[in-house]
């Protein structure tokens, strides 16, 4: 049975332990099919990234073998704890703007939410309860 590697090595034109007549995918001019050469790189491409968090799988039967496709999110990335309202709102004016909710990327994510009473601006009340939810 081929591993995703072997799979890929297959694809690309690599060796594997595979015999050459176990290959129907095979075109007549001896060369490998693009559609394998793009599995191959997909397996390898999916093998490599299995450092990332929240990963799923799932194995399918091929004519060469199991081929097994893991996919994956992004860590998350680091913004800190969130900053004092009076940072934000720059302009003391007692609110925070969607420009300057720009400054906090999670904020500026969530300001729909945050703005609970939808006037287009976050309160420090508003503030206060959108950092206990998060």
């Amino acid at each position: 049975m081929a591993t995703p590697t072997s799979l890929a090595l297959i694809a690309i034109g690599g060796s594997s332990c595979a015999p050459r007549h176990a290959l129907p995918h095979e075109q007549p001019d001896g060369g490998h099919s693009m559609y394998t050469r793009l599995i191959g790189l997909l397996a390898l491409a999916v093998s490599s990234t299995s450092f990332a968090q929240d990963i799923s799988s799932a194995q399918y039967q091929t004519p060469q073998g199991e081929l097994l496709v893991r996919t994956s999110q992004p860590a998350a990335h680091d913004y800190g704890p969130p900053p004092p309202f009076a940072q934000l709102d720059a302009t003391h004016a007692g609110f925070i703007t969607a420009a300057q909710a720009d400054h906090y990327p999670p904020l500026a994510n969530d300001f729909i939410q945050a703005d609970r009473n939808r006037d287009g601006r976050i309160s420090k009340a508003e503030y206060e309860r959108w950092i206990h939810q998060h």
